[in-house]
């Protein structure tokens, strides 16, 4: 009896060291992989998701057709942008009055309706670009330069566009108006001047 309880012990003993040992290798292999794998994570992480901030602009400095700037009716006057990569960013609408954009990559970028007044150009690489006035940059020779100002038709331009076109002319019709009140105040200012009685000779009534 004592010699199967002895062997019991020992299987038992036998088993917990396995685990444990188990356990360490488990533990050792995790912490290698962490160990390895860190570093490349920290670099991926740092090349797609890198962001510089302009104003209330947040720019990502490695953008992807999945990750890229939106900046969309912003206020980036003046702004540094010499030599970014903006590819794909979506800028529509911004105000990039005096910016500096000269080396900048717009590929594929979106400028509909942006202010590029006075902004620094030179060198920037135009590749599916849309222009601010909706033109895209490969139909204009791969360059935005001659299409930078958003030209509205003269109907949408001051306060009297609001107003809707519906053809009607009302001159005449008040014109008639003004003509009816002008007869109707003689007609009445006639009728309350004070007629001159007759003073003639009465001819009696007979029967």
């Amino acid at each position: 009896m004592g010699a199967v309880k002895g062997a019991r012990t020992s299987v038992l003993h036998a088993l917990r060291r396995r685990a444990t040992a188990s356990s360490c290798v488990f533990a050792a292999a995790t912490c290698l992989v962490l160990g390895l794998g860190a570093p490349g994570a920290a670099a991926a992480s740092k090349a797609h998701s890198g962001t510089r901030t302009i104003g209330t602009c947040t720019i990502v400095v490695h953008p992807s057709a999945t990750h890229y700037t939106q900046c969309v009716g912003m206020h980036l006057v003046g702004a540094q942008l010499g030599g970014v990569d903006l590819s794909h960013a979506v800028l529509t609408r911004a105000d990039l009055s005096n910016a500096e954009l000269a080396g900048a990559t717009l590929t594929d970028a979106n400028l509909g309706g942006a202010v590029l007044t006075g902004a620094t150009l030179s060198g920037v690489k135009w590749d599916g670009t849309t222009c601010p006035d909706g033109t895209n940059s490969n139909d204009a020779g791969g360059d935005c330069s001659a299409h930078l100002t958003l030209n509205l038709p003269q109907s949408s331009i001051g306060p009297s566009s609001s107003l809707p076109k519906t053809g009607f002319d009302p001159w005449p019709f008040l014109a008639s108006a003004g003509a009816f009140i002008a007869i109707g105040a003689l007609l009445l200012a006639w009728a309350r001047f004070p007629r001159r009685r007759r003073t003639g000779p009465v001819t009696p009534l007979t029967r």
